[in-house]
């Protein structure tokens, strides 16, 4: 769907919907001119941002997507009501860091960061276009 001058997914915050949430974000890239290095950086960005919120709300609630078309990039945000903090996995050695997915996203876009949204965290990023 397009909104105004974003371009939006919304989909419920379970796990087999994760993959569409980064074949959306990459598709973005691509339409825009961003190198295939760049697309493998999105797709792992979004799926980790995901993965964070799957997690968090074990499933339920929904999740948006955006992306701002712009003359620096292509501007993501990711409604992650995920915590982006330390989560348990199941069984012994499985702890599941969300910190360190945030960490990673940074890495890939030093630009990260997470804004206060009404419904919680929004992720934002920056997407250099060539």
């Amino acid at each position: 769907m397009i909104s105004g001058e974003a371009f939006v997914l919304e989909f419920p915050a379970e796990a087999q919907h994760v993959g569409t949430a980064r074949s959306f974000a990459s598709a973005l890239v691509r339409q825009l001119g961003g190198a295939d290095e760049m697309v493998e950086d999105v797709k792992l960005a979004v799926s980790e941002a995901c993965t964070d919120t799957v997690v968090s709300l074990g499933g339920r609630g929904a999740m948006q997507v955006r992306g701002y078309p712009g003359s620096v990039g292509l501007r993501l945000e990711i409604d992650a009501p995920g915590r982006f903090e330390e989560l348990q996995g199941d069984g012994p050695g499985s702890a599941v860091s969300s910190a360190a997915r945030l960490e990673l996203i940074r890495s890939l876009f030093p630009d990260a960061d997470l804004a206060e949204g009404a419904d919680g965290p929004i992720l934002r990023f920056t997407v250099p276009l060539g």
